[in-house]
C-alpha cells in the first residue's frame, strides 16, 4: 500500500483535480465537493499521528469509511467508491468517496464522487451499484436518503476518467410508488447485474415494518438508458425470521449458478441456486456465511480475467478523535466449489508484497517470554 507521505499527497492532488474541474460540474455540485475535499485534507495530520492506523488495507486518506459502493473495472483500473463522511471520523454525512488501482494493491485517490444535493432535498448518498450503460459507459445507481422516503438515484461521469460524476437530471429513477401493492420497508442498496438481453436491479429491505420478512426486490430496466424501471416482485425471502432486515445484496452468476450475498445486519451471508427470469425468483440451493468476523456490506466486480472480486468494509472502531476510522478487507478472488459453496481466496496481486522468508527455530511454549532469532 502507498505510505502515509504518500496519502497526503495524493488527497492534496485529488482535490486539485476537483477545483479544476469546477467547469464541469453545477456551482452547488462543485462546491460541495471542493468543501468535502478540504474537510478531509485538515484532517490527514491527525490520522497520520496515530500509529495505530493501519496501512496495509485500504482506507481514505482521512475520516470515516464504510460500505464498499459502485466497484467496477474499467479501462484497465479497478474503481472503488465508499461511504465516506469527509467531515468526521464517526458515522455521518454520507458521501461517495472514490480510488482507483491497476493491481489490487496500489491505490490512487481521487476527488469525491457524490455529495448530497442538499438542495435537492438530499441528506445522504447512501449505498450502491455501478453497471456500464449506453456506450460503455459506467452509470452509479445508489439510494438518495433525505426527510422523505427513500429513492434511488442515478449518476454518469462527466469525463472518461470518471473524475467528475453529473446526478441525473430526472432523478429519481426508482420510487416506493413503484412497488404499487407491496409495502417495502428500509428499502437501499441498489445492485445491478445482465442476464442475457435483461439489465436487472436488486434492492435490499424487509416486507414488515417489525422485521421478519428479510427480502431482496427485482426490478428490470425499461429500456437500454437504464433510466425507467419496473418492479418485477420479491427475487429471494429470508427463510429465517430472525433477521431484520436485508442490505446490501449482490446477485450475479458464478460459473452454472446464481449467487445472493445478503447483509443481514449480521455477519455477511451467500445462497447460491437458480435464478428463474420468467418468474423473477431465486431458488437457492447451498447457504453459507461468506464472513464470520467483524467484514460487513459486501459489493463485488467482474475484471477483464473474468475473475469475481469480492469487496468488504472492515469495520475497526476506531475511537472518536483519531481523525479516521474502518478500512477497506483486502480483495478476495470468490469461485464456486464442486459441493455448491463458496471459496474466496486473496487476490494473488498481494504475493508481490512478499519478501524473505524467516524461519524462527523451535521453541517450547511455557508463559515466559521468549526472545526468538529469526535465522
Amino acid at each position: 500500500m502507498h505510505s502515509r507521505r504518500q496519502f497526503t499527497h495524493l488527497c492534496a492532488s485529488a482535490l486539485g483535480t476537483a477545483i479544476a474541474g469546477s467547469s464541469r460540474l453545477s456551482a452547488a455540485s462543485n462546491g460541495a465537493i471542493q468543501k468535502a475535499m478540504e474537510a478531509v485534507r485538515a484532517a490527514i495530520p491527525t490520522a497520520q499521528a496515530d500509529p495505530e492506523r493501519p496501512v496495509y488495507h485500504f482506507h481514505p486518506p482521512a475520516q470515516w469509511n464504510n460500505d464498499p459502493n459502485g466497484t467496477i473495472f474499467y479501462k484497465g483500473w479497478h474503481h472503488l467508491f465508499y461511504q465516506h463522511n469527509p467531515y468526521d471520523s464517526v458515522w455521518g454525512h454520507m458521501h461517495w468517496g472514490h480510488a482507483r488501482s491497476r493491481d489490487l494493491v496500489d491505490w490512487e485517490h481521487l476527488p469525491i464522487a457524490l455529495a448530497p444535493s442538499i438542495d435537492d432535498g438530499e441528506d445522504h448518498v447512501y449505498s450502491g451499484g455501478a453497471i456500464l450503460g449506453p456506450g460503455d459507459k459506467p452509470m452509479l445507481f445508489y439510494t438518495s436518503i433525505g426527510k422523505r422516503e427513500p429513492e434511488q438515484w442515478l449518476a454518469m461521469p462527466k469525463d472518461d476518467d470518471l473524475l467528475v460524476w453529473e446526478k441525473y437530471a430526472w432523478n429519481p429513477i426508482l420510487r416506493m410508488k413503484q412497488h404499487r401493492h407491496t409495502s417495502v420497508y428500509e428499502w437501499r442498496d441498489p445492485f445491478l447485474f445482465r442476464d442475457g438481453e435483461h439489465t436487472y436491479l436488486v434492492t435490499g429491505g424487509n416486507l414488515n415494518p417489525r422485521g421478519g420478512q428479510a427480502s431482496v426486490q427485482i426490478y428490470q430496466a425499461s429500456g437500454p438508458e437504464l433510466t425507467s424501471w419496473k418492479h418485477e416482485g420479491v427475487l429471494f425471502r429470508h427463510p429465517n425470521k430472525n433477521p431484520w432486515n436485508i442490505e446490501c445484496p449482490n446477485f450475479f452468476k458464478l460459473g452454472e449458478k446464481w449467487v445472493l450475498l445478503i447483509s443481514p445486519h449480521g455477519p455477511v451471508e451467500y445462497f447460491a441456486g437458480i435464478f428463474d427470469p420468467e418468474q423473477h425468483h431465486f431458488f437457492p440451493e447451498t447457504h453459507g456465511v461468506l464472513d464470520p468476523g467483524k467484514s460487513y456490506a459486501s459489493n463485488i466486480s467482474f475484471d477483464t480475467k473474468g475473475r469475481c472480486i469480492l469487496w468488504l468494509w472492515g469495520r475497526t472502531e476506531t475511537p472518536a478523535g483519531k481523525g479516521w476510522n474502518n478500512v477497506m478487507v483486502m480483495p478476495r478472488i470468490l469461485t464456486l466449489g464442486e459441493d455448491g459453496h463458496l471459496r474466496q481466496n486473496p487476490a494473488p496481486e498481494f504475493e508481490h508484497l512478499r519478501t524473505h522468508e524467516r524461519n524462527m527455530p523451535a521453541v517450547s511454549l511455557d508463559n515466559q517470554a521468549k526472545a526468538l532469532a529469526a535465522s
